[in-house]
């Protein structure tokens, strides 16, 4: 162009004649023209630096490989314009775009307990305390609800995973559009109805991502405004178009997807259903990698999407592959800062911590019920509240498993004010519950019953179990909450069992088999002191029968029945009833037996000792008192724990009738004191004292190796009536082994000896027998 000017001005000098009148006046009007001629040119027009899109795909555990890729991005310096992801990649590819680093989303990663998120319980803290005893016992918890039984949507609606997601977004709880996230956002969804995709590009994005991520059958589906969703990656598991679509010139994809099974693992109907639901998302996967600009797969084959027990071997993987793609990241970011010019640090978006609650709603709960349940939480209006103070008062209110779910929205009002919507859908109020348990002492049994919330108020629960197999058992208890503060319960229950019971003679052989059936009906008051320790009063009306099945050295033929009127302490702050690492469990009991209505002979060697009318027995009242005591101190894989048992009858001048039974690892039947070393039964005592220091591994999740040393002091009240052959002694036990906490409750396998009986003996436990 500027070739062209020239030549014209050429030319046109030529051609002015100076002679004429005004001949410099063309002059003035082409110079005029040449200085201002580069300011009416058009510019050279500067490249434009090309919009970096980040993609990362669906893939469960596998998904936590992606977060060495973006520790490897951050290293770099790149700066990515826009994120799209599915399912797992949904929720790291979220928390990037919003403005956690990688560095951040790795350390979130790495203390995530992914057995407390990947769970539809509590964490037995949480639970309240009438609940604890009973808590996760079952195998199979199915809703009975108008005469029918009613299956989930999903196995796991996590209660757990949306209080997560709540907490890691409130800093960002004003932004509802999420382009205008640090980095533009957008995550595949499924509409279950039609089937056909969903982009989700604004609302909670709490929400979204979880509907992203909600695999079907195993993660309950998602209400959307207006529509039900589930996992993205049914559809569309590797978004790249939709990172195309938003503006990016480049895409860095990132796949952590196994794609479909091999024939060799279509071994079971669930993995052919698998297959079938994801035909449509591998043809578009394969459309999909044609649009990276740069394609990222990880060597993952020895983990599956459900592979949460090994998260940090994945993540230690993908970290790996992250070191490995730095010098080409760091190419790239070299070549494009050469063409394109050194890019302006990104601007962050700052976070709050805490959120001004000025309005207070809450979905799925009548005015009542939303009153009562504001209350417990002691949640009110014009009060600061962080994610961490909100998730600190859900969790007990979830805990007393009257509610499904409780989660929760943040709305921006005015200013720094905001409305705290709670989204609450109620449990259903009767449950038909199934179970199994096998001890080496009682064998196996086949627990059934139901359990009903609110039979008589808000605050009652009700149950009926019975347990089928070779020691049936039958138990009710039913117990409410009183008072305005919900601090007093009242307690009570019926419980019957018929268990056949080895007994061992002096030296320690088995020699006998008897039969004891008990009943009992108890009622108990307890006032509740800051949820964890509670004290009260209760009356037990007991009955037992005794009935030999082989003869042994010292039997007790008949039945006796009386009334323990007892004041009582308890406490428990365990973190879980299987396998416990933290907290501690107390049960002491102290009370007066009293109306003893005995009918019995007693046989020592086949001979006769007496019967209730024998001088040598004696039926006035005795006072008796227990204690059980187990404090768990924890230390990353290790922990150690300690336990104290004491279980006395003071001034009992009788032999076997309400003695307690000394031997097993794992209380299974009443009044047994357990004691590494010993088979169950192998001692009858009427006081009894145990120590014990242990130490447990957890070797990985959810297996653990144990060790216990076990001290016994038996016989030691000189003013109880004991049987000839049985006098104050001392014992040390010692036992190993090896536990699985399953979805049949704890299994443990151990090996046990004492010095007592000389023997190296097996011990085998599933599960909780009913009542213990």
């Amino acid at each position: 162009m500027l070739v062209e000017l020239t030549l014209f001005m050429i030319h046109a000098l030529a051609a002015i004649n100076l002679k004429k009148p005004l001949g410099w006046l063309p002059i003035w009007f082409l110079t005029l023209f040449v200085i201002c001629s580069p300011h009416l040119l058009p510019a050279q027009s500067k490249p434009t630096r090309p919009k970096l899109g980040l993609t990362l795909s669906g893939g469960g555990a596998r998904g936590l490989a992606h977060i060495g890729l973006l520790k490897a991005i951050d290293s770099v310096g790149l700066k990515i314009d826009y994120v799209t992801g599915t399912s797992m990649g949904a929720i790291v590819g979220s928390l990037y775009a919003a403005g956690y680093s990688g560095n951040d989303i790795l350390k979130i990663a790495s203390n995530l307990d992914w057995n407390n998120i990947l769970t539809n319980k509590s964490q037995l803290t949480n639970v309240r305390f009438a609940e604890k005893e009973d808590y996760d016992r079952y195998l199979l918890e199915l809703p009975f609800v108008k005469g029918q039984f009613l299956l989930p949507r999903g196995v796991l609606e996590s209660n757990e995973l949306w209080l997560k997601l709540n907490e890691l977004f409130l800093p960002y709880y004003k932004i509802k559009d999420f382009a205008k996230f640090q980095r533009a956002f957008q995550c595949i969804a499924t509409d279950l109805v039609t089937g056909e995709s969903v982009v989700l590009t604004k609302g909670n994005i709490a929400q979204a991502v979880r509907a992203s991520m909600a695999i079907p059958a195993f993660f309950s589906p998602v209400p959307y405004e207006g529509k039900l969703l589930v996992d993205g990656g049914i559809v569309r598991n590797f978004p790249v178009a939709n990172a195309r679509d938003m503006g990016a010139g480049f895409i860095i994809g990132s796949n952590v997807s196994a794609g479909l099974y091999k024939e060799e693992n279509l071994s079971n109907p669930f993995s052919i259903l698998n297959q079938i639901s994801f035909y449509r998302e591998s043809y578009d996967f394969t459309d999909q990698r044609k649009l990276t600009d740069l394609y990222i797969d990880y060597p993952l084959e020895k983990y599956s999407s459900a592979s949460f027990t090994s998260t940090q071997q994945i993540i230690q993987l993908g970290l790996e592959e992250g070191k490995r793609l730095y010098p080409k990241l760091k190419r790239l970011k070299d070549s494009l800062d050469a063409r394109y010019g050194q890019e302006a640090e990104m601007e962050t978006i700052s976070r709050v911590d805490s959120v001004l609650v000025t309005d207070v709603v809450v979905e799925g709960l009548d005015k009542v019920e939303a009153a009562v349940f504001l209350r417990d939480m002691a949640i009110s209006k014009a009060h600061y509240y962080r994610a961490t103070s909100l998730n600190q008062r859900i969790r007990p209110a979830f805990g007393t498993d009257y509610f499904q779910k409780i989660s929760y929205e943040l709305q921006p009002v005015s200013g720094d004010n905001a409305r705290l919507i709670f989204q609450v859908q109620k449990a259903p109020g009767t449950y038909l519950r199934l179970g199994l348990s096998y001890n080496s002492a009682t064998g196996i049994g086949i627990k059934a019953g139901f359990k009903v919330k609110h039979p008589t108020s808000y605050y009652a629960t009700a149950s009926l179990a019975l347990s089928l197999g070779e020691n049936p058992r039958l138990e009710t208890n039913y117990a409410t909450y009183i008072g305005k503060m919900r601090t007093i319960l009242l307690k009570t229950a019926l419980r019957g069992e018929s268990t056949d019971i080895f007994t061992y003679n002096q030296d320690f052989e088995r020699s006998g088999l008897y039969n004891q059936t008990y009943f009992g009906a108890d009622v108990h008051v307890l006032k509740i002191h800051r949820g964890l320790l509670a004290y009260g009063l209760g009356t037990r009306y007991e009955r037992l029968t005794y009935s030999p099945k082989i003869v042994s050295q010292l039997q007790a033929r008949g039945h006796t029945s009386f009334v323990n009127s007892y004041v009582s302490v308890q406490a428990n702050t365990l973190n879980s009833a299987s396998f416990p690492t933290k907290g501690y469990l107390l049960n002491l009991e102290g009370g007066i037996i009293y109306r003893q209505r005995p009918s019995f002979t007693v046989s020592l060697n086949n001979q006769v000792l007496g019967n209730q009318d024998s001088s040598l027995f004696s039926f006035d009242s005795y006072y008796q008192s227990k204690l059980f005591f187990e404090y768990h101190i924890p230390a990353g894989k290790h922990s150690f724990f300690y336990q104290l048992q004491s279980a006395i009858n003071y001034k009992y001048k009788q032999v076997f009738l309400n003695d307690f039974i000394v031997g097993g690892l794992n209380p299974a039947f009443r009044n047994q004191i357990s004691f590494a070393g010993l088979p169950a039964a192998s001692l009858f005592t009427s006081s009894v004292a145990t120590v014990q220091a242990g130490y447990q591994y957890t070797l990985a999740t959810n297996v653990y190796l144990l060790a216990r040393l076990s001290g016994l002091w038996h016989d030691f009240m000189n003013s109880n009536l004991r049987a000839q052959e049985q006098s104050e002694g001392f014992a040390l036990g010692y036992s190993v082994s090896a536990g699985y906490k399953s979805f049949l409750g704890p299994i443990t396998i151990s090996m046990q000896y004492s010095n007592l009986n000389k023997q190296l003996s097996a011990y085998f436990n599933i599960g909780f027998p009913l009542g213990y």
